[in-house]
């Protein structure tokens, strides 16, 4: 009885062998295809690295080209600025006033047969008013100074010109306030 009691203890042992076999075989069946599922995910990370890296050479490569650009406008900026500093050295500004340069038109003369000889002493010609002039414009124009609008009324006193209602048509005698007292 002990070799047949060896021999179901020995068929035991090597029936729970034989599934540990086959367990151990489902787990390295179950490994090798995570394996080679680790194995084809190492790869597309490969792939996309690679990728990666390239596109980090290119954008080094845009980078040192634009450094590069940069460069150029800052010693560009410099040389004028280095232009402008020389002129302004060479030529210093002297604060003060702006002042324009008079403009006096030719005076306006309402016909052809009106002369110099027809003005009035002190005149420099005649202006015919015309839609939405002032007399601040008409002084303007003729003095290069608006706030000298007085003078034209007053030299035109004899014309009894109301200011605030000067109209189309209407002619004013133009000072020469050079030569008016």
């Amino acid at each position: 009885e002990t070799v047949s009691s060896l021999q179901a203890e020995l068929t035991a042992a090597q029936a729970g062998i034989s599934e540990q076999i086959t367990t151990l075989q489902t787990s390295n069946d179950s490994l090798a295809a995570d394996l080679t599922g680790i194995t084809t995910e190492r790869d597309d990370l490969q792939g996309q690295l690679a990728a990666l890296q390239a596109q980090v050479g290119e954008f080094n490569d845009i980078n040192i080209a634009l450094d590069q650009q940069l460069q150029a406008v800052t010693d560009e900026l410099n040389e004028l600025q280095a232009s402008i500093d020389a002129q302004a050295v060479a030529e210093p500004v002297v604060p003060g006033p702006i002042v324009p340069d008079p403009v006096v038109p030719d005076p306006v003369v309402p016909g052809a047969d009106t002369t110099q000889a027809d003005l009035p002493a002190g005149a420099q010609g005649l202006h015919i008013i015309q839609e939405g002039e002032t007399l601040s414009a008409i002084a303007q124009l003729y003095y290069g100074d608006a706030t000298l609008w007085p003078e034209i009324v007053t030299f035109n006193e004899f014309l009894e010109i109301d200011p605030d209602t000067i109209e189309i048509g209407d002619t004013l005698f133009i000072p020469d306030l050079a030569i008016t007292p």
